[in-house]
């Protein structure tokens, strides 16, 4: 896992967040712009994102949108 922002790997563990359905997605934090992200929010379009989830791309919207 690396940020996003300063593509470095000072990254850590930080909680996990629950979705909807009940599974839970582990919570990053960089060390360096104390930015906070999760796997879903790694540059992963919406289809990408929900064929790696085995989910629908439906439903991954209605994720972000709550």
């Amino acid at each position: 896992m690396h940020c996003l922002d300063y593509q470095n790997q000072q990254v850590v563990k930080n909680g996990k967040l629950t979705l909807q359905d009940g599974t839970s997605v582990q919570k990053y934090l960089c060390k360096t712009c104390r930015k906070q992200f999760n796997a879903r929010t790694e540059g992963m379009g919406v289809r990408a994102t929900g064929c790696s989830s085995g989910k629908f791309h439906s439903t991954i919207i209605r994720w972000d949108n709550g």
